[in-house]
């Protein structure tokens, strides 16, 4: 009996060192993984978070024009499932929506088809850019009056926009938000819409879990060397390199 037990301890010991016991404690059965998609589903729905969603998974999801056309936050998943990004042994993708969106409530909904080794806290995003992370907070920080005078910016006449997220969809589609941005910050601050701004231009943008998940951290300003001294018309040599008239 003691030798069976040795033997036991040395198989989980090997399924641990291979991962493939990881991998089997934090996969769930495929019934659960479809109640997880469904639980998910409906809560975003009934908050009207379907163009937020788009807006989030741009990046993640290679057909734009099925993103788009989406018009429930259950096919965004099922295209999320398709390309890989969501599976039934990988939710870094769902602990990042939920830090992201700040919807802490979903997580006692959900919690019980979870394995019991997957934590919320101290979540630190991986499955989006930076730049990703800016565009959604520019977005969660907008009013009214700002939407309406964005629109009025780029649309002659005036668009009427859903909300925020419409309005980013939109201008990502024209390439002004995408491909534009330099210049897209540039007329925001023209215009004095300074939260937008600020969104879309802080350093570093780290999303944990809990209330400062909008939070940014910034990054290091970087030193600025010392201005080389001028003798005799000629620049002096510095320590970095020399410096020439």
């Amino acid at each position: 009996m003691m030798i069976i037990i040795i033997v036991f301890n040395n198989y989980l010991n090997y399924l641990k060192f291979t991962g493939f016991y990881i991998k089997m404690s934090t996969e769930i059965t495929d019934d659960h993984f479809i109640e997880l998609l469904e639980i998910i589903s409906e809560w975003y729905e009934k908050l009207g978070y379907t163009n937020m969603l788009k807006v989030l998974y741009r990046d993640l999801v290679r057909n734009k024009y099925e993103l788009n056309n989406a018009t429930t936050v259950r096919e965004i998943m099922d295209l999320l499932t398709s390309s890989g990004n969501l599976a039934a042994n990988d939710f870094n993708l769902l602990y990042d929506t939920i830090n992201i969106t700040q919807q802490y409530g979903l997580r006692g909904m959900i919690k019980h088809v979870l394995p019991a080794s997957q934590e919320f806290k101290d979540v630190i995003i991986s499955k989006f850019k930076p730049h990703r992370l800016k565009v959604m907070k520019f977005g969660m920080v907008l009013n009214k009056k700002d939407l309406k005078k964005i629109s009025g910016l780029y649309n002659t006449p005036a668009k009427e926009y859903a909300d925020t997220w419409s309005l980013i969809m939109d201008l990502e589609h024209r390439k002004i938000m995408y491909g534009k941005m330099k210049a897209f910050i540039r007329k925001l601050k023209t215009f004095k819409l300074r939260q937008a701004v600020d969104a879309l231009t802080e350093g570093g943008v780290e999303f944990r879990a809990g209330p400062s998940c909008l939070q940014p951290s910034y990054l290091k300003k970087k030193k600025k060397g010392k201005k080389p001294k001028r003798i005799s018309g000629k620049f002096r040599k510095q320590k970095s390199g020399i410096y020439r008239q």
